[in-house]
């Protein structure tokens, strides 16, 4: 049974860590995302700013009964792109989302299970986290005009963890 929710919108800054996050989604939304981005919302290339790193973006028509594929990414830099198929249907079920991002590399975890891994140049610049639901047409595929409203994104709980400052 879904629950309302209060907004509360808290600015901080993210340099390095973990970040966790507990969702549950409904199959037929087009595409939700949690990613963290620079605070002025521009992508560079890495050494020219900030870029985007995407702990998950999930396209509803990825989602199957058995298996889902999700999208991890670092925006914009070679090497950097991962589509794994995972053996779980993303909507049925709570799952912990989490990345590890560090200098030279990010993991990306599902359920406490490695299921990505970056390894080169990674943003030194202090990072927003985003949590979005999209729906839109484009590569995400076609908006399906049946659609009844609204539809539920569950999230539970966002958990950040940062290293020590050196």
């Amino acid at each position: 049974m879904s629950r309302p929710i209060e907004l509360v919108l808290h600015c901080f800054q993210v340099l390095c860590g973990v970040l966790a996050c507990l969702w549950r989604d409904d199959a037929t939304l087009p595409y939700f995302a949690v990613w963290v981005n620079g605070p002025d919302g521009r992508r560079r290339t890495v050494g020219d700013g900030v870029v985007e790193i995407d702990i998950i973006e999930q396209q509803g028509r990825l989602i199957g009964d058995t298996s889902s594929r999700v999208d991890l990414n670092v925006h914009f830099t070679d090497g950097a792109h991962h589509q794994p198929t995972v053996d779980i249907d993303a909507s049925a079920d709570f799952h912990v989302w989490a990345m590890q991002w560090q200098e030279g590399r990010i993991d990306w975890y599902l359920d406490s299970r490695r299921i990505g891994t970056y390894t080169g140049p990674t943003p030194q610049e202090k990072m927003f986290i985003l949590i979005a639901l999209f729906q839109y047409s484009g590569w995400i595929g076609t908006i399906d005009p049946n659609l009844t409203y609204p539809r539920d994104f569950e999230i539970d709980y966002v958990r950040v963890y940062a290293r020590t400052a050196k």
